[in-house]
């Protein structure tokens, strides 16, 4: 057994494990918008609007 806690609210008693996997997903994403574009996301979603208008703010205070 990996956790002998047991979770009332989970199904058969059992606890999530995939969530922590996806933890570290947005902050390689935004590194990577960085490494590519030189802005660096802050706000969740990053949608490609938002990083558009970070690259629009960028150029504006060249």
């Amino acid at each position: 057994m990996i956790s002998p806690d047991p979770l009332p609210d989970g199904p058969y008693n059992a606890k999530g494990m995939a969530e922590s996997i996806t933890i570290p997903v947005g902050p390689a994403i935004a590194a990577a918008v960085y490494k590519a574009g030189g802005v660096r996301p802050t706000v969740m979603p990053m949608t490609a609007e938002r990083i558009l208008e970070l690259i629009k703010l960028k150029e504006c205070t060249k």
